[in-house]
């Protein structure tokens, strides 16, 4: 049955009711103008989608893990339920992975043929590295702030096949679009094939110029992977129009999906008549049924001739890696439920107010604690709604800022102590001093966060810092 579905559009259609009636977000005080925002009408529209996530917790680490809804737990135990009553046909009145395949490639700006339902970003970034054929003495281009999902399986090509990986120092704070692909180009050599990115910094929360960096790549040959692990629920994603040849996105994370599944897409000559741009070769991660017709084996072990690669344009990449075996389907199927109310809501109205959030609480840590205990610059370009900041006087150790999150985690915040890392260092590559400032992360999102919590929150903050000392 679909009656969980059909109430949850419901949900979604009565907050896009509300916004015609509210005019939508709006940003009716600026961050820098911190008043008090208590009784504010544009928080309605935000306070009927903040009563679908109930968590026991403040929650300010959707950068780690969001809190699945209240829809998608009722949808997940259904599906579950209905799986193990009848586990051959148990699912098959809710729609397939296929269907729901499109609707999310729809979201994300991309071809169903082009994005399959992952087990979360660092299956995503496997399933590419380790797809895409490599030789001794390519090059791996990425910046200082990788993360480890990313760094492991281009550690694994660089030891089975030669690859170099190569790390540019990117300037930081960022200052321009244009600063950051010349950093790039600075790195680039005729050996350079693949660039690596990781679209949003986990490290700092500052959002890398994906699009011009994509353009870069193209322009020079190089093949564009993107860790988009902060994507998904978050940014105002279209990925054709970004340009990228690979992307691995969470579903957990600010989707708010199930743990354990993600988003992956594979570029697939979305744009026939543009010669010259195909799918990179790319030998699929998950290779069930390749070279084989199960049919026609007469002889138990044997398998058929291999395929012949389909021409670019013909080939499903995402439809073969979706394919492999049995997988949760009940997880998929809610976070892709998680992906329509997203869709619903519209990711430049989430993206609008994740940054506004971010701002305000950037003005906010300033205006309390002053301009030095800020990490994360307030800069449009590059603005997330992560946000680092370290009220102590010593930022280059942890003892202090380790103690703060404890005591924010004791009084049932959720927020993460991170090593924020501003300098690359000196080769080869190791963080020492002052390259390393540790600072809370905090993460401003548009399902659990609005700005009298920012208030209360760092009200808090305020408290146990006085507790601990400067």
């Amino acid at each position: 049955m679909e009656t969980t579905r059909r109430d949850f559009l419901k949900i979604g259609g009565a907050a896009l009711a509300s916004a015609t009636v509210l005019g939508g977000f709006t940003q009716t005080s600026s961050a820098s103008n911190l008043g008090p925002l208590r009784i504010d009408p544009a928080e309605r529209y935000w306070a009927a989608i903040r009563d679908e996530y109930k968590t026991n917790r403040m929650h300010f680490n959707t950068g780690t893990t969001g809190s699945l809804p209240l829809f998608a737990q009722e949808n997940l135990a259904e599906y579950n339920r209905n799986r193990a009553l009848d586990p051959v046909s148990g699912l098959s009145a809710y729609p397939s992975l296929n269907v729901r395949r499109a609707s999310i490639a729809t979201w994300l700006g991309a071809n169903t043929d082009e994005v399959y339902i992952s087990n979360n970003t660092s299956d995503g970034m496997n399933a590419i590295l380790l797809g895409i054929e490599w030789k001794a003495g390519d090059e791996i281009i990425m910046h200082q702030w990788e993360h480890g999902g990313g760094l492991g399986p281009a550690a694994l090509v660089r030891d089975k096949y030669g690859v170099v990986l190569k790390m540019v120092e990117v300037a930081w704070p960022l200052t321009t679009k244009e600063a950051v692909v010349a950093a790039y180009e600075k790195g680039r050599t005729a050996k350079t094939k693949a660039m690596m990115l990781s679209g949003i910094a986990y490290k700092n929360g500052a959002l890398l110029p994906h699009k011009e960096l994509c353009t870069w790549a193209r322009a020079n040959g190089i093949i564009s992977i993107i860790d988009g692990a902060h994507y998904t629920g978050h940014l105002d994603v279209n990925l054709h129009d970004i340009g990228c040849d690979f992307c691995a996105m969470s579903g957990h994370k600010w989707l708010s999906g199930v743990a354990g599944t993600g988003v992956c897409y594979i570029r697939n000559s979305w744009k026939v008549s543009d010669a010259g741009w195909g799918l990179p070769k790319y030998w699929p991660y998950r290779p069930q049924g390749w070279g084989t017709s199960y049919g026609a084996q007469a002889v138990f072990g044997t398998i058929d001739a291999n395929r012949v690669r389909p021409p670019v344009g013909t080939y499903s990449p995402a439809a073969s890696m979706q394919s492999v075996g049995d997988t949760n389907q009940p997880a998929f199927m809610t976070t892709a439920d998680c992906a329509d109310f997203c869709y619903a809501i519209g990711s430049a109205k989430y993206f609008a107010r994740i940054t506004f959030l971010s701002s305000y609480m950037k003005a906010a840590v300033i205006k309390k604690f002053g301009a030095a205990a800020l990490l994360s610059a307030d800069n449009p370009d590059f603005n997330t709604g992560l946000t680092m900041y370290n009220p102590f006087n010593d930022k280059v150790t942890v003892a202090k800022i380790n103690l703060l999150n404890a005591a924010l985690t004791a009084r049932n915040i959720y927020s993460r102590t991170i090593d924020n890392r501003i300098k690359l260092g000196v080769p080869p590559y190791t963080s020492t001093g002052t390259d390393t400032q540790y600072a809370i992360r905090v993460s401003t999102h548009w399902q659990f966060c609005y700005p009298v919590q920012i208030e209360d929150y760092l009200t808090i903050v305020a408290e146990e810092v006085a507790k601990i000392g400067l």
